[in-house]
Formats: C-alpha cells, structure tokens, sequence
C-alpha cells in the first residue's frame, strides 16, 4: 500500500473516504478497483457513468490469490450479522407498538412490504415471484436499490431477513457477475460471533479501542511514507505494551467456550 501511495495509484483521501467523494472520483473516471463483491456497486456505477455517457467500465474479478494459493473472501456477513441491529429508546412511550412493527418485518407480509413496497406501485406478482415495476427499474438516474433507499424504505440498514428476489433483482448483468464469482471462492472460513462475560468485555473494548487507534496512527504512518519500515519492530513492541497479548488471552478464552459448546452441540 505504500508502494501504491507513493506511486500515486492510492487516493490520498482513503481514509474515511465519504460516498459522495467515492461518486465523484468515480464519474471523474480516476478510480481504478474496489475490494469485494461489490455486486451493488457495479450496478449503481456502471449505471452512473452510462447515464453520463460515459464508459461503464467496471467488471468483476476473482480475488487475488493468496501466498498458498488460495482465493478467499474473509470479510463476508453470518446469517445473523453483528455488526446491524437496532433499538428501542428508553424513553418511547410505544414500545410494544415499535416492537411488533420490527417483528412484522421478519414474517413474510413484513418483508414483502419492506423490500418491495406497495402492489401495484413499485411492484408485482409475476408468477408468484414480486418484480419490481418499470418505475423502479427503470429510473433514469437511480439503481434499483438506490431508488427503494430513497423511496421505499432503508433496506441497507435494515436488520432483517434479505429476500434473494429482492437482492438478485438490484443487481445489473455485471452485478450478477460479480456476485457469482463471490460465492465460490467466499470459501468455509467463518469469524464466528464470540460472546464475552461482562467483566471481559469491558476489558476487550479498552483494549481494542486504544489498539485499533494506535495501529490506525502508525498504519497510515507506515503507508504514507511519514515512518520508515525499519521502526516495524518498535511498532509491534508498542502493541505489546498496549496489551495486544491480554487481548489475544481474551479471544482464545472466548473461542474455547464457543468451541465446547459446539462440541456439546454435536
């Protein structure tokens, strides 16, 4: 990465790059890949750059292979994601309303309505399979999934039980590309959802936060040219120091449970 920043291949503003900054380069035509799937993407940019008249110039790929070989896709969701979720307020005087709205949501009435919206209006039954009607598909400057974002519903952020009719219908022909090539080499490597106790989980927070700082700061450092690769060794020393040893302690405690309860399990 450094090697590419120094080259000018790395945009300088990766960090926390915004999606507005993203379309933007993108429709300058000066972004050159993106990591993952990316089956949305292809769609909502090829889409952009030819309602610019501009050349659609995004394909897929397979993932690099790895030193042995292998080509694999870690960063993959679990059937129950982590990392979305939602909330009631404390101070909500409908909470068993709200509760029963998110709980219509996961049967099958609630996520037609979530992912496909209104009969007749943004969608049909064909065959018994609901299609999205011209008015979403075929909205001159929106992608299927950026329309039902804006109109519908926020289904990017909704915690819920994705319909495959939905997902395959917001994808372009290079979408459903890209997410073909995803499947097969997302391989059975699986970072499972580990569980901590209350007293190991306020450890892990302070320790991930002030680790994941400090690798960020000397990451970008490292990448930018700001520090030599010669101080690589004092870096991992630092993250000792921090406490990247009681943090892995933790996690192997974790995964141990997580690993008997399998064994349990089976």
């Amino acid at each position: 990465m450094n090697k590419l920043y120094t080259e000018g291949l790395l945009d300088p503003e990766y960090e926390g790059m915004k999606a507005d900054v993203r379309d933007s380069r993108v429709m300058q035509e000066v972004s050159g890949f993106m990591y993952g799937s990316y089956a949305g993407y292809l769609t909502k940019y090829n889409k952009m750059l030819k309602g610019a008249n501009k050349n659609p110039g995004f394909i897929a790929m397979a993932p690099p292979k790895g030193p042995t070989g292998e080509r694999n896709i870690i960063g993959k969701h679990n059937e129950i994601d982590p990392g979305r979720g939602t909330a009631i307020t404390s101070t909500t005087k409908n909470a068993a309303q709200i509760t029963k709205l998110m709980d219509y949501f996961y049967s099958k009435e609630g996520a037609l309505l979530l992912y496909f919206g209104i009969e007749g209006d943004t969608y049909t039954m064909k065959d018994g399979v609901p299609t999205y009607t011209d008015k979403v598909a075929n909205d001159p400057k929106l992608d299927v999934l950026s329309y039902l974002n804006t109109y519908v519903g926020y289904v990017s952020g909704w915690p819920s039980s994705m319909m495959p009719e939905h997902y395959l219908a917001t994808l372009s022909d290079e979408g459903r590309k890209g997410n073909a090539l995803s499947v097969p080499n997302a391989g059975k490597k699986k970072v499972p959802a580990l569980h901590f106790t209350p007293e190991e989980l306020g450890e892990v927070q302070s320790l991930q936060r002030d680790i994941n700082t400090y690798v960020d700061e000397n990451m970008n450092a490292f990448i930018r040219g700001k520090k030599p690769f010669s101080d690589y060794d004092a870096f991992q020393q630092g993250l000792k120091k921090i406490g990247s040893d009681r943090l892995t302690q933790l996690y192997s405690q974790a995964y141990e449970r997580y690993s008997n309860v399998l064994k349990a399990k089976n």
